[in-house]
């Protein structure tokens, strides 16, 4: 009920109401969630965060000789 995917695909009179009649633990457990789900998504883009600079560092090292060789010339 907090997280905004969920918001928006309702509309705003249902929504209105559906918050207004939820229960503490209701929307405890709706929060809980979400922050289980982000967790998930921010591991996810670190992991891809941490390969993409893997790989850019190893373009580098291929990038600096090519510099290095067209210097010389």
């Amino acid at each position: 009920m907090l997280f905004f995917g969920k918001v928006a695909r309702r509309d705003a009179d249902a929504y209105v109401a559906q918050f207004k009649t939820a229960t503490a633990e209701q929307l405890l457990d709706d929060w809980l969630y979400q922050v289980h789900t982000n967790a998930k998504i921010a591991e996810a883009k670190h992991t891809w965060v941490r390969r993409a600079m893997f790989a850019s560092f190893g373009g580098a090292a291929c990038w600096l000789p090519a510099v290095w060789l067209m210097a010389e010339f």
